[in-house]
């Protein structure tokens, strides 16, 4: 597949990072030889000196956006895009000097592989918030490494065909959230496969602190909704509810009598715990942070807060 390749950055204040991750894909597009390529940069209504920084660079190709939102940025990046492979990279991470390369090459694997991720690795190894991400993405699938069918490939990566794109649409810009779940959802139900490589890498600044996990994971789950109604998937919205509608009353009957809460250890807790465990020893052995099996806590977080976004979003559909 000798084709010309685009990546396309949507940029909102990123001062901090956006000339290393510039640099960082200079490095690795040079490895991506004999393709033909371009590197293109949206600014997305930026208040800092992000638009000022990336614009120094003489190998981009740099435009404005002012629609709000990272669809409506990278639509108007594929619009202005010359490639047939195009890639959609963040504006906060690093790339491995191989990536760009592994993620073309996942394309000649099969005519159906039309979408391909990355393994987005955390920058920030110190923090176990951070850190509890990347565990997160990587651990529901741990034992598999290479190429394999996912699904959904997460946007902060996301290699795709235009020809496909051609034929299913853009990123929808109603979505400020969940808006690589409904792209891959558009491309699957075409009969495309999309799949993720582990050998394609990128080191991304995650968050860092309970408040902004939280806010991520509850502005996901209310998108989440929309893009499930869209698709009228509603057997994944009615497993969530249910879910929701367990814990609550479980929770309202340890409140009524304390003894349900033998109960509810082993409908909730212990099973949850297992799971969780022998899926985190893994990453701690790994890396060999004692500090990372406290992360079922944080990621006990992320399943409240994307939980509550989508009853929230349930609830307000229903007025």
């Amino acid at each position: 597949m000798n084709k010309k390749l685009s990546v396309i950055i949507p940029l909102y204040n990123a001062e901090k990072y956006i000339e290393e991750c510039i640099a960082s894909i200079i490095n690795s597009i040079i490895k991506a030889e004999p393709y033909d390529k371009e590197i293109i940069v949206v600014n997305n209504n930026s208040t800092d000196k992000s638009a000022e920084k990336a614009s120094s660079f003489k190998e981009v190709r740099f435009f404005n956006e002012t629609k709000v939102g990272p669809c409506a940025a990278r639509n108007k990046g594929i619009k202005e895009s010359t490639g047939e492979i195009l890639i959609f990279l963040d504006n906060d991470l690093i790339v491995d000097k191989n990536c760009l390369l592994e993620i073309i090459n996942t394309f000649n694997e099969s005519e159906k592989i039309v979408c391909v991720g990355g393994a987005g690795h955390s920058y920030d190894r110190n923090n176990l918030i951070s850190m509890s991400h990347e565990v997160r993405l990587m651990g529901y699938a741990p034992n598999k490494n290479g190429i394999f069918e996912v699904r959904t490939v997460p946007t902060m990566t996301f290699g795709v065909l235009r020809k496909a794109l051609d034929e299913v649409g853009y990123f929808d810009e109603h979505l400020m959230g969940a808006e690589d779940y409904d792209l891959c959802l558009r491309l699957k139900n075409k009969g495309f496969k999309c799949v993720m490589n582990t050998n394609a890498k990128v080191y991304h600044h995650h968050p860092t602190t309970i408040k902004d996990l939280s806010d991520k994971w509850f502005k996901y789950g209310i998108m989440w909704v929309i893009a499930n109604k869209k698709h009228k998937v509603h057997s994944e919205l009615l497993k969530t509810v249910l879910w929701l509608l367990l814990f609550v009353v479980s929770t309202a009957l340890i409140v009524i009598n304390y003894k349900f809460i033998i109960l509810s250890f082993f409908i909730f807790i212990l099973p949850w715990l297992i799971f969780y465990s022998v899926d985190t020893l893994k990453f701690v052995i790994k890396w060999k942070k004692i500090s990372l099996l406290l992360f079922p806590l944080v990621h006990q977080t992320v399943i409240v807060s994307r939980s509550l976004g989508i009853l929230y979003a349930v609830m307000k559909s229903m007025r």
